[in-house]
């Protein structure tokens, strides 16, 4: 290798050292130099693989609300903190909703502007959402002459999650099949009497 590297300089020394004058640029022009050292390397091999590549920790988000978004409250970019107004929807589409586990502030539901017939599933153990919470917006529903049918289950928050089981769920979660299975009965009874 070093008599390789040898040569190679050689010839380019002697190269250079011709007879023949090169032609002077001219002064206006600008020639570019840069020196740089001579080193002795090793390259690394490139490396080839099969296999997946994939993310260490992966996060599903969900959502819990669907329709037609009206207006953003946020721009992009900007930090919330829990409790703020993303958006609002347009509920004109919504023909029947199904509410699970929990609801926005009340101060933000104006029961006026609902015109679906809405079924809620609230967990009395709810520790995110309290039951009382639910009273109220009962209460709010009624008031707007709102067609509603809720449920409540002796079960803590995300009672039909089949995830939060384990010592890696959430302490304040607990799936619970039987709630679980009673809940997606109504559910599915409920849209077949009012999405026809």
């Amino acid at each position: 290798m070093y008599r390789t590297s040898i040569t190679m300089l050689l010839s380019l020394g002697l190269a250079a050292c011709g007879r023949g004058r090169a032609a002077a640029p001219r002064a206006g022009d600008a020639v570019a130099v840069r020196i740089a050292p001579v080193s002795v390397d090793r390259i690394a091999p490139p490396v080839t693989a099969t296999g997946t590549l994939g993310p260490k920790e992966e996060v599903t988000l969900s959502f819990k609300l669907g329709g037609v978004v009206s207006r953003i409250f946020v721009d992009e970019g900007r930090a919330v903190r829990a409790g703020d107004t993303l958006a609002e929807l347009d509920l004109s589409e919504i023909d029947a909703g199904v509410v699970w586990y929990g609801c926005p502030p009340l101060e933000y539901i104006d029961a006026a502007k609902i015109r679906a017939p809405l079924q809620g599933h609230w967990a009395t153990q709810d520790e995110f959402f309290p039951i009382a919470t639910i009273d109220s917006l009962q209460g709010k529903l009624r008031e707007a002459g709102v067609t509603f049918d809720f449920h409540r289950y002796l079960a803590r928050h995300a009672f039909a999650n089949e995830t939060a089981v384990g010592p890696g769920r959430i302490p304040q979660t607990q799936y619970d099949p039987v709630w679980s299975q009673q809940a997606w009965d109504r559910t599915f009874s409920f849209f077949s009497r009012w999405l026809r």
